[in-house]
């Protein structure tokens, strides 16, 4: 367990997040099953404390409490934040089976705010963020002919103020970064007017894990350090571009993370020869940058495509029938795909539309999507819905 003691009440919806996870007590074997099995009703309600702690932190700011991410926190808090994620899960199809929907719109409202605060500061902490996003928005996809014409504005309101706010991704790129050229400062240090102790390079590139083919570049690299060791010029050259090297490289990551000329752009790879001390050095930045870019959008994308359908519904509901075109929902910029440029693919036919995102490839293939189908490639386009139709 962290060390951090959370003192409630506190300004910081992190302790309400904290204190709540602690609270939990151990969850039931989840289901989507729509009503809920009898034993996570139980559960639910047994943790009711535990919500009403979380239900506080709703009105809260939220704030990373840590410098960096070390002993004095445990990790188990992620997997108690999950379990707050799956009660939130479980309370939505609740109220949805006892039919109050504004009930399960507040449960929600709550869990995305808290999947929303927690995607920044550091990689972890965003893949937490992440999936315990699609966790809240599950019960709610599954279920949105439940939901009455003012309850989809209601949820859509929400996620549109999300789209429409600065999000915390800047927090995890400098904190990334931060961390990364912590490191090199502790492997090279700055050579003043004398050598530094290259004892904690040598013990990094002894702990680098290198195919048996490779275990001979290990002498070769050890031989460059003894180089360096005697040739401070070289080894403020070497200090100076690897730490330029992981600016631009966190640089690029965040261009990936904005849109360039109104569409997303996939982080280049760059491949480092394991060959060269350089090389085996900028293994101290984060392998999936250009996934954690990918999935970003993403992410994005998928709350743009819910905005979509709960409006549509709403639509429908009003005028008894769908629009003609997306662009009956006047959601601007809402509406465009973040990886074409260009409106979300919407097609009506009778009584039936099909809404969905060309996908990371940036191409329209049609609506392909075989997820369906035991033993399929994966969808080339983008879905909210997983049949594709409603």
């Amino acid at each position: 367990m962290s060390a951090y003691q959370p003192r409630l009440p506190s300004m910081n919806a992190y302790d309400y997040y904290t204190a709540a996870g602690r609270k939990l007590e151990s969850p039931v074997n989840m289901t989507s099953n729509q009503p809920p099995l009898r034993e996570e009703v139980l559960w639910v309600k047994s943790n009711q404390s535990a919500f009403n702690l979380l239900q506080q932190g709703y009105s809260k700011s939220y704030w990373w409490p840590f410098s960096k991410l070390d002993k004095t926190f445990g990790f188990d808090e992620l997997a108690r934040w999950r379990n707050l994620a799956r009660l939130i899960n479980a309370r939505i199809r609740w109220a949805i089976a006892t039919q109050d929907g504004m009930d399960a719109v507040c449960d929600w409202r709550i869990g995305f705010k808290m999947a929303r605060d927690i995607q920044g500061d550091w990689i972890i902490l965003y893949l937490v963020g992440v999936a315990i996003e699609g966790l809240v928005h599950a019960p709610i996809i599954r279920e949105l002919d439940f939901f009455s014409a003012r309850e989809c504005r209601e949820l859509a309101r929400t996620l549109i103020d999300s789209e429409c706010t600065p999000d915390r991704m800047g927090t995890l790129v400098e904190n990334e970064m931060a961390s990364a050229l912590q490191i090199i400062d502790q492997l090279l240090p700055e050579w003043k007017a004398y050598a530094p102790d290259f004892a904690a390079l040598d013990e990094y590139l002894d702990g680098q894990e290198l195919e048996p083919a490779m275990q001979q570049n290990r002498a070769s690299l050890k031989r460059q350090v003894q180089q360096l060791q005697k040739n401070p010029t070289a080894y403020r050259q070497l200090r100076h571009e690897v730490r330029r090297e992981i600016c631009r490289l966190f640089q690029t990551f965040a261009d990936a993370l904005a849109l360039q000329g109104g569409r997303y752009r996939p982080m280049p790879t760059k491949e480092y020869d394991p060959n060269t001390v350089f090389g085996n050095l900028l293994g101290v930045t984060p392998p999936a940058l250009p996934q954690i870019a990918e999935l970003y959008w993403r992410t994005r994308t998928r709350r743009r495509l819910m905005i979509a359908h709960l409006l549509l519904r709403e639509y429908r509901l009003r005028e008894g029938r769908y629009p003609a075109s997306i662009e009956a929902l006047n959601l601007k910029e809402l509406t465009i795909d973040p990886f074409s440029g260009r409106p979300f693919v919407y097609r009506l036919t009778g009584e039936r539309y099909l809404l969905y995102s060309v996908g990371v490839d940036g191409k329209d293939d049609g609506g392909h999507n075989p997820a369906r189908q035991p033993h399929s490639e994966p969808p080339r386009d983008l879905f909210l819905i997983e049949s594709g139709w409603r």
